[in-house]
């Protein structure tokens, strides 16, 4: 018994001092990569360098050549060509134009007697500096090693099956030229092309190749590589790349024996030089995978890594001085292997497949990205907005231990043959953590920049990357520009702490760290990916969506443009409604889960666009509430929500659509102009007409219309006995139920009106008034009594489409409305004036409307903008609503919904942006006084019904802030600005520094509220000058001085 036990520990030493003796191997080749980091740093840059100065031939290919569609696995045919030079003597280049057909002197193997200073084992290992002859077996090993890699890559859906020409084991193509004449620095890219060229051509004429089965072709050539010319010596050696671009180069593809190549791979037989030693199954594997259409991840401009070796296709080709190549890893292993000549995402095969997280979520198991279980989750995906997300993985450098056999080439761990390294357990084991170690690496992903930047692979090469790895270690040493760097090991390897794991630098990933959670459009996401395990070969990790709704982003086939989303209620249950600009309608709950099928609830207006939010309400007496809306041909629809056809679509109403000969881009307003109990529907049309519309027993029909004058884009509005119309001329038409002109408004100009009115009692006067913003950017406020201009004021901007909205800011009583006039948010008061603080200014032109919703619970509301790119920033009177902005995504023009989807009371936000629709829930409850979407109602009728507060206070200058001479000092041109509650009329006088009196104004009519004069000063030489203003309310009189000066 004894001896058995003795016998057993025996075998169990045996085993750990290989398995230590290995990993001592594996450490040694990581210390070597490092120890001689500059020799590969420099070869990197040289490599970045040519990408970047002619990038339209080395993008990656845009050729099929995998079966997307085939089940199992898929089979890539490479021809390989071995060519050889005309022999030279030159020191331009290395070597004299022949393969290198010497062997080492020295053994393959190293025997090594002691281990663990025990002389009782005996352990063969291979000698890594041992260089084979290059013969068509070494390259037969190196293509074996390609096979291998690209087999566990791809979970075995890749085989890359080759065959090397010519045959003979010594046997090479020469091409007609010597290897400077390819090399030549001048002309380094057409010389690529030439070899490309003159090896397939050499090939023919030597006969014997099928050159239409094959899908690539490589290229091995004598000599070594250009990056790995370390002392600049040999600058004519070729460059070891992908091309790409045959056509343009020759003006039309290499065609041989009838197959037509535009591609290639261009590839030395060693990357040893100049002390350097370099092996070549890194770089092949790397630039293999271009031709299956997979992007660089590092910086093609070379200003900056982008990417270190993490990533086969960042530094990863040099891991271990080029051995060990480490699996693509993030997004290029989960979609992009390229398989047609477009950009379609659906022609993208999927060697992964990721998990998207949508709720919140605790204790995410996710497996090792190098297990060879294909059931076991290996990457999340975690959306933050409609175009960006965090993808997660467990990057793990795994050893094995199921083997104690020492021999070469079946050790289980790593397999040698012929002195080349074809196959390893584990590739990843070449990773920038130790040995058996691993973590989170998390990539913020961004699919605008790729799909933007892709065109001329430049996916990380822009201020913003398209694909970031977010550093554990809170310095992103990847985004650092070359000129910043100081730590190298750090920038082009990267390090253990580049990984989120407990016992690390950090194992959280949260909108308070650093990097943090937020968008690249500085939008706040409130997403924590948090209690990340500790480093092992299956690691935990939670989700919290601090703000957004469970379920979304929701995916929509099209974008909406400016339509807005609204509330159908439905079976108890609230849905978000919202029609794409292509005219597909969508339904989907509260928890981000369609009404039918995908979402899409119809698809009306195929053949032409819609620009058109939906309006909801009883047309008809049978069918409960149904929708509205029209497109850009002219037709209006009525669609029935009780019930769902075959297909999950909403049923169209008898005789809808109805059409108006005429092209429509304002939304339909559905309201019960006739008192019979049932809406009509009013809609205004480019052909000058306003439409009224009705359903009875024979369906829908045009029950009536009245000529405008001019074409509308712009909603009509239905007061209590007026119908409001806005014409392109700037002109608001006044008409009664019956449809007849009452009288209009004197605001005509011939710059084209396309936002929409409002009307509420804006000064607390008990009467309502017509608000809105003309094409050239002038404010008016008209009373809907006469149609005359109660005030007026010209902005510097002009406004397109966006609407103004009724605000109380300041909780006072008294509304303010908010507008935008391009790129610029305004807030005016009743008089017409700008109010302090505004206007705010954004980066691009917006066309979505401002809300006035209550952020933050404090009982005021605040102004709500979803800007052009994909922002939601509140403003308010007091401080920045907490948690703002909120990133949706990339593009919109699409205006916001504040509602209540899941009828607890508290503030949710709709917006749409892109493709998607995105749903956030804020802890603050609604309040009645809220423009809560585009078009204020369901109905789509603009009528806000609350009134101002009516200004009260006997006080003849009011101390809040708006009292002042604006700019000061002034040019000339000015404005006096005052606040009064009581005063009826105001004059002022100007006097020097010597209290000489300069100037005495007439009397002018004072306004409750904010007062603004123009001041005309240029009669006055530049100087301090003192302005004494007089108010009245005609029994009492105050004085108030203003400093000025004038500069000229």
């Amino acid at each position: 018994m004894k001896r058995i036990l003795l016998l057993f520990l025996s075998f169990l030493f045996i085993i750990l001092s290989l398995n230590s003796l290995q990993l001592k191997d594996l450490e040694f080749y990581k210390k070597y990569y490092k120890k001689n980091l500059d020799f590969f740093v420099k070869a990197n840059k040289k490599t970045y360098d040519l990408k970047n100065s002619y990038p339209e031939f080395f993008q990656p290919s845009k050729r099929s050549i995998i079966d997307f569609e085939k089940k199992g696995q898929d089979t890539i045919r490479v021809l390989v060509l071995k060519v050889e030079f005309l022999e030279d003597t030159t020191s331009l280049t290395t070597g004299n134009g022949k393969m290198d057909l010497r062997r080492s002197t020295d053994n393959i193997y190293v025997i090594d007697t002691i281990v663990n200073g025990s002389d009782t084992l005996i352990d063969t290992s291979v000698n890594i500096y041992y260089k084979p002859a290059h013969d068509s077996l070494y390259f037969h090993r190196q293509m074996e090693a390609l096979r291998n890699y690209y087999l566990d890559d791809s979970r075995g859906k890749l085989y890359v099956d080759f065959e090397i020409y010519p045959k003979g084991l010594y046997d090479c193509y020469t091409v007609k030229h010597q290897m400077q004449y390819y090399g030549d620095t001048l002309n380094i890219v057409y010389g690529m092309f030439y070899l490309l060229r003159d090896a397939l051509k050499e090939a023919e004429i030597a006969g014997g190749v099928d050159f239409s089965k094959f899908d690539a072709v490589i290229v091995f050539h004598a000599g070594s590589m250009w990056q790995t010319d370390y002392n600049g010596d040999s600058p004519f050696d070729l460059p070891a790349v992908y091309i790409q671009g045959a056509s343009y180069i020759f003006g039309e593809p290499v065609t041989v024996g009838g197959k037509s190549f535009e591609d290639g791979i261009i590839y030395s037989e060693t990357a040893i030089q100049d002390g350097g030693y370099a092996f070549i199954q890194g770089g092949l594997v790397h630039e293999f995978a271009h031709q299956l259409g997979i992007y660089d991840m590092y910086d093609t401009s070379n200003r900056r890594m982008g990417m270190g070796g993490w990533n086969l296709q960042g530094t990863g080709n040099w891991n271990l001085a080029g051995l060990v190549p480490p699996h693509q890893g993030g997004y290029n292993s989960t979609s992009r292997f390229n398989t047609k000549p477009n950009n379609d995402y659906s022609n993208w095969i999927h060697f992964n497949q990721t998990k998207t997280i949508y709720k919140d979520t605790t204790g995410l198991r996710i497996k090792f990205l190098g297990s060879d279980e294909d059931t076991s989750i290996k990457f999340y995906k975690i959306p933050l907005n409609s175009h960006e997300y965090f993808l997660v993985e467990n990057r793990f450098a795994f050893s094995s231990k199921d083997t104690i056999s020492n021999s070469i080439d079946s050790n289980g761990f790593r397999v040698w043959k012929d002195g080349v390294l074809v196959k390893i357990n584990d590739y990843d084991m070449s990773l920038p953590c130790p040995i058996d170690s691993g973590g989170l690496a998390i990539y913020h992903v961004d699919e605008t920049i790729i799909v933007n930047d892709s065109g001329y692979n430049m996916i990380n090469a822009g201020p913003i990357l398209g694909v970031d790895m977010e550093e554990a270690d809170r310095v992103q040493d990847f985004e650092l520009y070359y000129t910043d760097v100081v730590d190298w090991e750090k920038t082009f390897y990267g390090t253990y702490d580049d990984l989120f794991r407990s016992g690390g630098v950090s194992n959280k990933f949260t909108p308070k760290t650093y990097p943090n959670t937020d968008a690249n459009n500085f939008g706040k996401t409130h997403i924590y990916i948090y209690d990340i395990s500790s480093s092992d070969t299956v690691m935990t990790f939670s989700v919290l969506f601090d703000f957004r709704r469970e379920g979304f982003p929701f995916t929509l086939k099209s974008a909406p443009d400016v339509n807005s989303p609204k509330i159908l209620k439905k079976d108890g249950k609230n849905y978000i409604i919202v029609q794409t600009e292509n005219g597909e309608i969508y339904a989907v709950d509260y928890e981000g889960k369609p009404l039918s099928g995908q979402g899409v609830v119809g698809t009306y207006n195929v053949n032409s666009y819609s620009y058109s939010t939906i309006a909801i309400g009883n047309v008809s007496d049978n069918y409960g509430e149904e929708i509205s809306f029209t497109d850009y041909d002219g037709n209006i629809y009525l669609l029935r929500t009780d019930s769902l056809n075959s297909r999950g679509y909403f049923l169209p109403l008898k005789n809808s659509p109805q059409n108006i000969k005429g092209k429509i881009l304002s939304s339909p307003v559905l309201y019960d102009v006739d008192r019979d109990s049932f809406d009509e529907v009013l809609v205004t049309g480019e052909n000058m007409y306003l439409y009224l519309l009705d359903y009875d027993s024979t369906g829908f029909y045009k029950k009536d219309s009245t000529y405008l004058y001019s074409s509308s884009w712009s909603l009509p509005i239905v007061l209590d006995d007026k119908i409001v119309t806005l014409g392109f001329d700037g002109v608001l038409r006044f008409f009664d139920f019956d449809l007849n002109q009452l009288f209009y408004s004197k605001t005509e100009y011939p710059y084209p009106t396309t936002s929409s009115p409002i009307a509420c009692d804006i000064d607390g006067d008990s009467s309502v008034e017509v608000i809105f913003v003309r094409g050239d950017g002038t404010f008016f406020i008209v009373s809907s009594l006469d149609g005359r201009i109660k005030s007026s004021k010209k902005l510097p901007f002009d406004n397109f489409y966006s609407s103004p909205v009724p605000i109380d800011y300041n909780g006072d009583g008294i509304f303010e409305i908010a507008l935008i006039a391009q790129n610029n948010l305004y807030l005016l008061d009743l008089n017409g004036n700008i109010v302090n603080g505004f206007p705010k200014t954004f980066n691009d032109q917006i066309q979505s409307s401002p809300l006035s919703v209550d952020l933050d619970d404090d009982g005021v509301n605040e102004i709500l903008v979803h800007t052009k790119n994909g922002l939601l920033v509140s403003f308010s009177n007091r401080a920045q609503s907490p948690g703002f902005p909120l990133s949706t995504g990339q593009y919109s023009n699409s205006t916001p919904l504040v509602c209540d989807l899941d009828n607890d009371s508290l503030v949710d936000i709709v917006a749409c942006s892109d493709s998607t629709i995105m749903a956030y829930e804020i802890k603050s409850k609604l309040n009645e006084k809220n423009w809560s979407s585009l078009h204020y109602l369901n109905s789509n009728n603009r009528y806000f019904k609350y009134s101002s507060t009516k200004s009260s206070g006997d006080l003849l200058i009011v101390d809040d802030g708006n009292n002042y001479i604006y700019p000061n000092p002034t040019n000339g041109i000015a404005k006096l600005r005052f606040s009064t509650q009581a005063a009826k009329e105001f004059s002022f006088m100007i006097f020097d520094q010597s209290k000489t009196l300069k100037y005495s104004s007439p009397k002018y009519q004072a306004k409750i509220g904010i007062n603004e004069m123009d001041l005309s000063l240029d009669f006055l030489s530049p100087g301090f000058y003192r302005l004494r203003l007089l108010l009245s309310d005609g029994e009492r009189t105050v004085y108030r001085n203003f400093n000025f000066g004038v500069i000229r």
